[in-house]
């Protein structure tokens, strides 16, 4: 019998396409990590950035997620409600 995915595995696999640090502007990834987002919704942390595509912000986010700077609770479908938490090591 054929299950699917749990919402954390698929989750993981979607992160997964943002592992690569060259593929974003590290000048973002600096600001981002500079912004002050801890305990601050993907969502909200996503508009937050100014002078960038929101979608290069909520690329660079999604990496630090895959980098474990921002840990989030992966065990349901990624969401903009999702809390950005303190990861480690910083």
């Amino acid at each position: 019998m054929d299950r699917a995915p749990s919402a954390e595995l698929r989750n993981v696999r979607f992160l997964a396409g943002f592992r690569q640090s060259a593929h974003f502007d590290s000048a973002l990834v600096c600001k981002l990590k500079d912004a002050g987002l801890d305990n601050m919704t993907f969502g909200e942390a996503s508009r937050r950035i100014a002078g960038w595509p929101n979608p290069m912000v909520r690329s660079a986010l999604l990496h630090l997620m895959w980098s474990h700077y921002f840990d989030v609770d992966l065990s349901y479908e990624l969401t903009p409600s999702h809390l950005l938490r303190p990861g480690a090591p910083r």
